[in-house]
């Protein structure tokens, strides 16, 4: 039982070290995703290293990449919830804030430490915010096209009565 302890402790607190490794390489190199290429040539598998290359992407403006790598992230650990963090940060940059409010509102479930709750519930507000202006810009964008379409027609409208008016002279 002692032994089944120390194990699950080594393994979280080498997990947790990993993190810190991948991060400090994510926010101080000069080339993260050389560093962390090379860390998950060696481990494959590491979620944390796809989180960052994911990162690395989004920097890049390549959302579609890093979404990619967080999607093999969640994979391989379902329930971390710094998975969905880093899927609703690439979203956002991505334009899509409808999609990065699910992420961050799916980050929020799986995350049990209450500070954190609360950034990750903070960061699922401003996407709702954003999906919301993004949709009244949509719906007033598409009534203006409507009422351009309008003014159009009545502008043939009114070519078509002075021709015929022209005609009759």
């Amino acid at each position: 039982m002692i032994l089944l302890l120390l194990l699950s402790l080594t393994a979280s607190l080498r997990a947790q070290s990993g993190y810190a490794e991948v991060e400090r390489i994510y926010r101080d190199s000069a080339a993260p995703d050389r560093e962390l290429g090379a860390i998950l040539e060696a481990e494959p598998e590491n979620p944390w290293v796809l989180d960052f290359l994911a990162l690395v992407e989004r920097d890049r403006g390549r959302w579609e990449e890093g979404l990619s790598l967080v999607q093999k992230a969640f994979r391989l650990d379902p329930n971390q919830a710094w998975h969905r963090k880093v899927q609703g940060e690439l979203l956002m940059a991505a334009g899509r804030p409808a999609e990065a409010a699910q992420a961050f509102a799916a980050a929020v479930e799986r995350e049990t430490r209450e500070e954190v709750r609360f950034a990750l519930f903070q960061q699922q507000q401003g996407a709702e915010l954003a999906a919301a202006q993004r949709r009244a810009q949509e719906e007033e964008m598409a009534g203006f096209a409507a009422r351009l379409r309008i003014l159009g027609i009545l502008a043939l409208v009114v070519t078509a009565a002075a021709l015929v008016l022209a005609l009759r002279r």
